[in-house]
């Protein structure tokens, strides 16, 4: 397992462990070798054990999740001791930033919240019914704000009745006011087979405040690149053969 540390300037490495107990799963209590390597591929932090579950990099520390329960746990990517984490107890992870880690949970309705590390406090978006957030990317990607830090960029999945996913859409959501708007579209449908996989949605703002999208089709091989000025339909460049695994827009790191 891997995750980007903040500036990308490094990578924190997890190795993962299978079980051979009869397919028992991951033990409880197992602890798996966690470091940090440059982009030079030379180690730059102590070797921590942690659980395994690494899921993201934050200013703030390091984040794992419970691959039973789901939990997640903030830890001192110096010591490797666990730091308090506050999130509403039905949580559910879909991504972290620099110092924001963002869930959703539904009760009355299904809200995504935004928690600062930093301060403790919790910012709440509404999501409009029948969409939520994708339950099929693992690791799930970081979270991208717009250079104010105000804006969050995500990949939404649209349901139906029975529960399956019908189309995908790329939304922001301003963590100020607690709206959310989608980016200038049609949602992109989703391939009913079983054999093809579906697209994959990823969205970054660069330093100049444009929002770079894009979309891989991992089994087909080729991923489309794009960017939205705010305003305006959203401007796309062809179909290219490929299958990058993140995206970083130009200046950001």
């Amino acid at each position: 397992m891997i995750a980007v540390g903040p500036g990308g300037r490094q990578v924190w490495v997890q190795t993962a462990i299978r079980s051979v107990r009869n397919g028992a799963g991951v033990p409880a209590g197992l602890r798996s070798p966690t470091w940090a390597v440059n982009l030079s591929g030379r180690r730059v932090s102590p070797v921590l054990h942690l659980p395994l579950g690494l899921v993201a990099a934050t200013g703030s520390g390091l984040l794992t999740q419970n691959l039973r329960t789901g939990q997640l746990q903030l830890w001192n990517d110096a010591t490797g001791r666990p730091i308090p984490l506050n999130l509403p107890a039905d949580a559910s992870f879909v991504a972290a930033g620099r110092d924001r880690v963002i869930s959703w949970s539904c009760a009355a309705s299904c809200q995504l919240n935004v928690t600062d590390l930093t301060t403790g406090t919790d910012a709440a978006v509404p999501l409009p019914r029948t969409w939520v957030p994708p339950s099929e990317t693992y690791p799930p990607p970081p979270a991208s704000f717009d250079p104010s830090g105000r804006q969050l960029a995500f990949p939404l999945d649209r349901v139906d009745a029975a529960g399956n996913t019908t189309a995908e859409d790329l939304f922001v959501a301003d963590t100020a006011t607690g709206t959310l708007r989608v980016i200038p579209g049609r949602p992109l449908p989703l391939a009913s087979s079983p054999m093809t996989q579906r697209i994959q949605l990823a969205g970054s703002w660069d330093r100049q405040g444009l929002l770079w999208l894009l979309a891989i089709s991992p089994r087909n091989g080729y991923y489309q690149l794009g960017f939205w000025t705010g305003a305006g339909p959203l401007r796309t460049f062809a179909p290219a053969q490929g299958s990058p695994m993140a995206l970083s827009a130009p200046g950001s790191g």
